[in-house]
């Protein structure tokens, strides 16, 4: 009767698929999109975006993202994805308004280095709104008076850098 079983379609296909059962068992312990984001994101070499970017659907690799700038990570992997949202909000609304409101983070004003520094990756105009909230952050924020307007005189786009004070700092000295 054993040998029957093993040999009969029906127990063939019962053995084939309690064999797939358990390899998506296999697969779903595996590291998730967010833990291979952050693991990427903590090097110590940045690996660039496109290293994050070949880890999934660009939409999960997104949402990681999003997530990873809010957690408790190196110090330098939330301004990595900061850079890498800024990248993909060239077509990515979600990616777009996050940037935004990075740029707005009174805490935090290194996102605004990371995202002025990928702006040139942005469309014109959207290169541009970043450089106008990245000059009201420096006007509020001593540590970006002399760095913004010089980063600004650094874009690729005309219209950026026109922006740019025409001494060395923004603001009012303080």
């Amino acid at each position: 009767m054993r040998t029957v079983l093993r040999s009969s379609p029906l127990a063939k296909g019962l053995l084939a698929l309690l064999a797939l059962a358990a390899s998506s068992v296999a697969f779903a312990q595996g590291p998730s999109m967010q833990e291979r984001v952050d693991g990427v994101l903590s090097e110590r070499e940045d690996p660039g975006c496109d290293k994050l970017f070949a880890l999934g659907a660009r939409g999960l690799v997104r949402d990681a993202l999003i997530a990873a700038v809010q957690t408790e990570l190196p110090p330098w992997a939330p301004l990595r994805a900061a850079s890498c949202l800024t990248e993909l909000a060239v077509h990515d609304e979600q990616a777009w308004e996050t940037v935004q409101d990075l740029l707005q983070r009174p805490d935090q004003p290194g996102f605004v280095l990371a995202i002025l520094d990928r702006a040139h990756a942005l469309p014109v105009e959207r290169a541009e709104l970043v450089a106008q909230h990245s000059l009201e952050r420096a006007q509020q924020v001593r540590a970006l008076q002399r760095t913004v307007p010089t980063r600004l005189k650094a874009s690729p786009y005309p219209s950026v850098r026109a922006l740019a004070p025409d001494g060395k700092a923004v603001g009012n000295g303080d």
